[in-house]
């Protein structure tokens, strides 16, 4: 599922398996202050400025949002750390451009470089909401390093 993040800086992408590992992600991003809608489809994520991030974990995965984090890190961990490295500056055409660089990537740190290089060069904000997803990845695939998941 490809989803732009609503936020008030650069046009953002993000690739999620579910709605789930999606709300995860830009709960994780945004701390509230942004949203997700489904690019060709109806599902969202809404802004959680004023609260109501539990109530809307519970609404849709039946628990609150620190038990939907706990869940997913111990059994999900590397399906929300991929969603949280794909975002991406950029549109859904800009996304195809971007994997094409990727795919040609021959190894991790090559990967690595061309995702960094391409979000610092289009991005136009210091809001660097691609950084901060990448750190958030890094610390869960570290995590998970270490309990030997």
């Amino acid at each position: 599922m490809l989803f732009e993040i609503i936020n008030p800086s650069d046009k953002c992408t993000i690739v999620a398996p579910d709605l789930e590992i999606a709300g995860l992600a830009c709960c994780l991003i945004g701390v509230g202050k942004y949203a997700l809608q489904e690019i060709g489809g109806t599902n969202e994520v809404p802004l959680f400025l004023f609260g109501g991030q539990d109530e809307w974990f519970v609404d849709n995965f039946g628990v609150a949002f620190d038990e939907a984090l706990d869940r997913a890190l111990a059994n999900r961990g590397h399906e929300l750390a991929a969603c949280l490295e794909s975002t991406l500056v950029g549109d859904e055409k800009e996304r195809d451009q971007f994997d094409a660089l990727v795919a040609s990537a021959k190894t991790d740190k090559e990967r690595e470089d061309i995702v960094l290089k391409w979000n610092d060069e289009h991005r136009s904000s210091v809001n660097d909401i691609c950084g901060r997803a990448q750190r958030f990845a890094a610390n869960i695939r570290l995590r998970m390093g270490r309990s030997g998941e």
